[in-house]
């Protein structure tokens, strides 16, 4: 073999800070293609969890289109006539609409004559039950690997990505329609309550399981620890005393004995420091009906809308639309100046108010 061949043969390989040169500029190309890519898989989560707003939107028209209302945020009465366990009928508005999202089998299962806790439906209880269509993509849910996980919520309960409207606060204002939204316990409205017009009311919004714990806002509280707090799915988890008895007293009944969810006595020592099964609620992390209040704003404090969504949250109107708003958009503690307030509010003299899309 001659030199000359012998050296072209040589130069055929790649020298060392040659191979390296190569790995940097691939190393540059992933490094840039990287976040197009996480991008990419966000916009396709943003885009499901838009659509699941939207069948929520339609479930609620088609349950209107049955019964000339929208449901009610829960239902919360004692059982008639019993006087040794005045333990509560809890169902959730999703309980409601289960035929009109393609769950009728578990719907006709449902007895709303006794307690949700623990009903059992097809061999596994009300409480735990979960649907993918009331699940953001982006939410973190409980998965393995972080604390609490499991095929549901803690303590066995299955959790939501959304909530309904209740207004400015949790509590029934009769006196006050125009800080009330859409979504009150025990209480139906329709369509024509509406007032300030359905493209400007909204209806649903996106209530994540890693819930803000940030800002006081109108003298909100973070919760102890910073525990997350979730919605739950089928069983409504009442805080107030419009829903619940505080002090072992039913609001309805006087001098009859009240109990928790799971059965436990309603009493002072219960109610300030619950942990562990027997008491979702003061137990980290905590729970709530799948509701939500204006007051806090966006991704602002536990009981207000949130997302895992960066900017905002998706949130749909009465109309079926469904709007990705701003976390800045103008709120104020006064409820009277607040763009906010007056979309959430279905009598606040907001037909004016332009939203604008994203």
């Amino acid at each position: 073999m001659s030199r000359a061949s012998r050296h072209i043969r040589l130069r055929l390989g790649f020298t060392l800070i040659e191979l390296l040169v190569v790995i940097a500029i691939i190393a540059i190309l992933i490094a840039l293609l990287l976040p197009a890519v996480q991008q990419a898989r966000e916009a396709a989560r943003r885009t499901q969890c838009r659509n699941n707003l939207k069948q929520l939107g339609l479930a609620m028209h088609n349950y209107h289109d049955s019964f000339n209302s929208f449901p009610a945020d829960g239902i919360w009465t004692m059982l008639p006539n019993d006087t040794a366990n005045r333990q509560p009928r809890n169902f959730s508005w999703i309980c409601a609409i289960l035929p009109y999202i393609d769950q009728a089998p578990v719907y006709n299962m449902i007895n709303f004559n006794l307690p949700a806790f623990q009903q059992n439906l097809g061999g596994k209880n009300l409480e735990s039950y979960m649907f993918p269509a009331l699940l953001c993509p982006t939410d973190p849910g409980f998965k393995p690997g972080q604390p609490y996980a499991g095929t549901v919520g803690p303590n066995g309960l299955g959790y939501v990505s959304y909530g309904v409207s209740m207004g400015w606060d949790w509590w029934i204002r009769p006196g006050e329609p125009r800080i009330n939204g859409l979504f009150m316990t025990q209480t139906h409205f329709s369509m024509r309550d509406i007032v300030d017009g359905s493209s400007n009311t909204t209806m649903i919004a996106e209530t994540d399981t890693a819930s803000n714990t940030g800002g006081q806002f109108a003298g909100g509280r973070k919760r102890v620890g910073n525990e997350r707090v979730f919605r739950t799915c089928l069983m409504s988890v009442q805080v107030n005393s419009d829903s619940m008895a505080v002090g072992g007293v039913s609001p309805t009944v006087p001098n009859r004995t009240t109990l928790w969810p799971d059965g436990t006595q309603v009493t002072a020592s219960t109610t300030a420091g619950k942990n562990g099964v027997a008491g979702w609620w003061y137990g980290g992390p905590y729970t709530l009906a799948p509701f939500y209040i204006s007051a806090y704003g966006i991704n602002s404090e536990w009981p207000g809308p949130s997302s895992s969504h960066t900017g905002g949250v998706h949130i749909l109107f009465c109309d079926g639309a469904v709007k990705f708003i701003s976390q800045n958009i103008h709120h104020d503690a006064n409820w009277t100046l607040s763009m906010w307030e007056a979309m959430n509010s279905i009598n606040g003299s907001n037909a004016q108010i332009q939203i604008n899309l994203e």
